[in-house]
C-alpha cells in the first residue's frame, strides 16, 4: 500500500516565510551595525599607521613634521610658484610606509591606506594633515598665526583673527594635539576625488576653534558639488543609523593625534553645539585654549 506524504498547507507556508522575513529584520541591521563597525576599525587603523610614519619622519627631521606648501619661498620674499611639497609625498612619507602604493605620476601616497572603507568609491584619498602641524606652510597660512614673523622670516601684514600656532613632535600636550583627520575630499583628480592637503585653518570660521568642529551655516564650497558643508570635517563617515543626513555635522570622524593614537569622536564630543566653544579634547594647535 501506498503511503501518502502530507505537504505543507497554503497557511503553513505563508508562516514560515513571515518568520523568515522577520529573522531577517533582525539580523541585518546586525550586519549591517557589524560592517560599520569594521570599517571604522579599519580606518583608524589606517589613520595610526599615517601618524606614525608622521612621527617618524619628525625623528629624522629635528621634530618636525612634513611641509604643505604650494609656492614656496627663498630669503628675500623670492617666490617659487607651483613648488609643490606636501606630507603625502613619496619624498616625505613614502620612506616610511614601505608596503603603501605610490601614485606613478604625482609620486604621492596612495592606495587602500589613504582610503576610509566607509567612504565613496570615488574617494581615493580620504584624509588631510593638520596645517598646524606643518613645518613650511603658504604665506596665507603664515598670516593667520601670531608666530607669522618669526617662521616666514618676512614682514608680512597680520590677517587676523588668527586661528593657530605652528607646533611640532617636540610641543607639549601631543596627545590633545591633532595630525591627521578626515575630512570632505572635493579635489577631482584623474584617480578619484581627493581631500585638500591640509585641514584646520579656515580663515572663515572666524568663531574659534570649537566652530572648526561643529560648524557654521556655510563654512565650505565643494569644488565638486558646488555644496556648502558647515564645517571641512566629514562627520557623515561613520554615523549610526538615523543619525543625520547628507552634511550636517553629525556622526562621528577619526583623528590621529601627534603622540600616535587615534580616537573616534562625534562633534558635541570636541566642542559645545551650543556655544560652539571648544571642549580642549582635541586642539588644532596649542592656540586654541587662547580663542576656543
Amino acid at each position: 500500500m501506498r503511503k501518502s506524504h502530507r505537504a505543507f498547507t497554503l497557511v503553513e507556508l505563508l508562516v514560515v516565510i513571515g518568520i523568515i522575513a522577520v529573522l531577517i529584520g533582525i539580523l541585518l541591521p546586525a550586519i549591517s551595525g557589524a560592517k560599520a563597525q569594521s570599517n571604522a576599525v579599519k580606518c583608524q587603523s589606517n589613520i595610526r599607521q599615517l601618524v606614525t610614519a608622521l612621527i617618524n619622519y619628525s625623528v629624522e627631521n629635528k621634530g618636525k613634521f612634513p611641509p604643505n606648501v604650494q609656492n614656496q619661498y627663498r630669503p628675500g620674499g623670492i617666490i617659487i610658484p607651483n613648488s609643490f611639497n606636501y606630507w603625502y609625498d613619496e619624498d616625505r612619507l613614502g620612506k616610511y610606509l614601505p608596503k603603501a602604493q605610490i601614485e606613478p605620476v604625482t609620486r604621492s601616497v596612495s592606495g587602500p591606506i589613504m582610503v576610509c572603507p566607509s567612504t565613496d568609491q570615488n574617494v581615493a584619498r580620504a584624509y588631510s594633515m593638520n596645517m598646524w602641524a606643518s613645518s613650511v606652510v603658504d604665506q596665507a597660512v603664515f598670516n593667520k598665526s601670531p608666530q607669522r614673523f618669526s617662521q616666514a622670516n618676512q614682514s608680512w601684514s597680520a590677517s587676523t583673527p588668527f586661528l593657530g600656532e605652528f607646533f611640532d613632535a617636540n610641543s607639549k600636550g601631543a596627545s590633545e594635539l591633532i595630525l591627521i583627520g578626515e575630512r570632505w575630499a572635493d579635489q577631482p583628480s584623474a584617480n578619484g576625488v581627493l581631500t585638500r592637503s591640509g585641514m584646520g585653518n579656515r580663515s572663515d570660521a572666524t568663531g574659534g576653534a570649537g566652530v572648526r568642529f561643529v560648524g557654521t551655516v556655510t563654512d565650505l564650497q565643494l569644488q565638486t558639488t558646488g555644496q556648502y558643508v558647515p564645517t571641512e570635517i566629514d562627520w557623515s563617515r561613520h554615523r549610526k543609523r538615523n543619525q543625520g543626513k547628507g552634511f550636517e555635522a553629525k556622526g562621528r570622524a577619526i583623528f590621529g593625534f601627534a603622540d600616535g593614537h587615534a580616537a573616534i569622536y562625534a562633534p558635541e564630543d570636541l566642542a559645545d553645539p551650543v556655544t560652539k566653544k571648544s571642549r580642549f579634547v582635541a586642539l588644532w594647535s596649542p592656540y586654541d585654549r587662547q580663542v576656543p
